[in-house]
């Protein structure tokens, strides 16, 4: 049972008798930044499986799923690093 309205309720409708804040024309959003799409989360999915699986069938399959999910984990991490560009003098 509610007893008296929140907080947020009171500025977001006003108090008793006073009318609802009218909004300003609301400029467009800035764009979210997103990165582009990559292949390397399923690629480590993949290899990872793969290790995982090798513990059932053989010891060379865990070394070489170890290697490609080390790999995939690299070349994920650095794909879209760019170094910053020295000041301008």
């Amino acid at each position: 049972m509610v007893h008296a309205p929140d907080e947020f309720w009171l500025r977001k409708h006003g108090g008793e008798g006073e009318s609802p804040p009218t909004h300003a024309v609301l400029e467009p959003p800035e764009p979210i930044h997103v990165p582009p799409p990559s292949y390397w989360p399923i690629l480590l999915a993949a290899s990872l499986l793969l290790m995982m699986a090798g513990a059932l069938i053989s010891i060379d399959q865990v070394v070489i799923g170890g290697l490609l999910t080390l790999l995939c984990i690299y070349r994920f991490a650095t794909e879209y690093h760019h170094r910053p560009q020295a000041p301008m003098l």
